[in-house]
């Protein structure tokens, strides 16, 4: 009897962690930095927006407490931060963050939620182009660290199923790695720094949402 009870006492609080709504969607990240580089490299802005997928878990408890948990990644175009090499780069946005907050509105039909999200958003682009001859090469890599608010509205046709909008602006801070290869006739020369960056993340979502 006793193992039946702690069985059926695990089976609740599993139900109960686990009964959210699940998000699915596509997401547009626009990025606005600023890298602390050299006046001999480039201006310092590195502006970046993309388009990927986003999908997140979040859990609306009782008391409209609400917590979340998710991750995207997608492809971003970027605008090169590096003078000699202007032209538009591309590559990979990845961004993985929980949050923490209340649900204003919990109906049925309707859940309006907002949280203060934390996380880490990752950008990587490359370029490569020719001058007169010299052929530049450019790796760029962010690493940033972000917060801020959130808010994500959901509409359901049925119980379970429906669709839902979001939208994320973070202030971030880290680091930004710059790899530049310089080849003329044959020889190439190389640099790689790290420095210091911070901006704003702006996050916009939509998708479906199914509650469990």
């Amino acid at each position: 009897m006793k193992k039946l009870l702690v069985a059926l006492a695990a089976a609740l609080l599993s139900a109960s962690v686990f009964a959210g709504e699940f998000h699915l969607g596509t997401y547009f990240p626009v990025t606005k930095l600023d890298v602390d580089v050299d006046d001999d490299i480039g201006n310092g802005d590195f502006d970046a927006s993309g388009f990927g997928i986003k999908f997140d878990y979040t859990y609306v408890a009782d008391s409209n407490f609400t917590w979340k948990v998710g991750t995207a990644i997608g492809y971003t175009r970027s605008g090169d931060i590096i003078d000699k090499a202007d032209e538009k780069a591309g590559g990979l946005d990845y961004d993985v963050g929980t949050g923490l907050g209340w649900t204003f509105i919990n109906e049925p039909k309707v859940t309006l939620s907002l949280t203060g999200n934390l996380g880490l958003h990752m950008l990587y682009v490359d370029a490569s182009e020719d001058i007169e001859g010299i052929t530049i090469e450019e790796d760029v890599f962010s690493m940033l660290f972000y917060i801020g608010p959130e808010v994500t509205f959901a509409y359901r046709f049925t119980d379970s199923f429906g669709l839902y909008a979001g939208l994320g602006i973070y202030y971030s801070f880290g680091s930004t790695d710059i790899d530049i290869s310089t080849k003329v006739s044959g020889y190439k020369n190389s640099s790689n720094d790290s420095y210091w960056t911070d901006g704003f993340i702006y996050m916009p979502s939509l998708g479906v949402s199914w509650k469990l």
